[in-house]
């Protein structure tokens, strides 16, 4: 018949996979909760708490290797710490730029932990995600060492680093419905009250964001799509 164009059955499954394929691979980018570059030049999106027994204690944004980065630096003993909280979602996923630079004979750390909280904003329990240490053996001074996702060595450079909240949850037990809000913390520390002992960290590109799981359909769903679109296709 004139006028009909007839295309060959391999063409139109072909084009019914690439129909289907289009519609749930489709990445899903999410929702942008909260970002910081730190190219403000400041720390107003941060709350900024510690500072005890008035040794050195620094929080501030700095120029580091061409950009503007968050910076904490303590000397001496407890420690200084940048945190934001955030209304808690299951899918939250979290990146950021870290470096930590620890030194001492005994004890000092910079680290990123993560808190959950329940609707009194009592915490219900903490996951350490990167930990730079001087002088720590997790295995002997850290009875749960699981709780911390991983070590990072001394001198490691700035490095991105990405968790998301189901990832930190499954290295601790807690009921998650219970949870209310989860709390960002960077932490510079040090165990001992001595100008020797110090800890220096560099945050930048911090990302939090919610990730919708991408679209399963079931297999019935699936064939009555790629029917549709080869039924679509002969009656062009």
């Amino acid at each position: 018949m004139r006028g009909m164009r007839v295309y060959p059955v391999g063409s139109h499954l072909f084009l019914a996979a690439v129909f289907v394929i289009g519609i749930f691979a489709w990445p899903a980018s999410g929702t942008v909760i909260f970002e910081d570059d730190f190219e403000s030049g400041n720390l107003d999106m941060w709350t900024v708490t510690g500072r005890q027994l008035g040794m050195a204690n620094v929080a501030d944004v700095v120029e580091r290797n061409g950009s503007e980065m968050g910076h904490l630096y303590h000397q001496g003993f407890t420690g200084i710490s940048l945190l934001q909280t955030f209304d808690y979602d299951e899918s939250l996923a979290f990146s950021f730029d870290f470096e930590a630079e620890v030194s001492g004979d005994n004890y000092s750390s910079g680290e990123a932990r993560f808190y959950f909280l329940d609707s009194s904003e009592n915490i219900l329990g903490s996951a350490g995600y990167i930990k730079a240490t001087s002088n720590y053996v997790f295995e002997v001074s850290n009875p749960n060492p699981e709780i911390h996702i991983f070590q990072i060595a001394e001198g490691t450079g700035l490095e991105t680093y990405s968790v998301t909240a189901q990832e930190l949850l499954s290295n601790i037990v807690i009921n998650e419905d219970l949870i209310a809000s989860v709390i960002l913390r960077f932490n510079a520390y040090g165990s001992v009250n001595h100008t020797d002992y110090q800890a220096d960290i560099w945050v930048d590109n911090v990302s939090v964001r919610t990730t919708p799981a991408a679209m399963i359909p079931e297999p019935a769903t699936i064939a009555i799509l790629a029917f549709g679109a080869v039924m679509f296709g002969k009656r062009k």
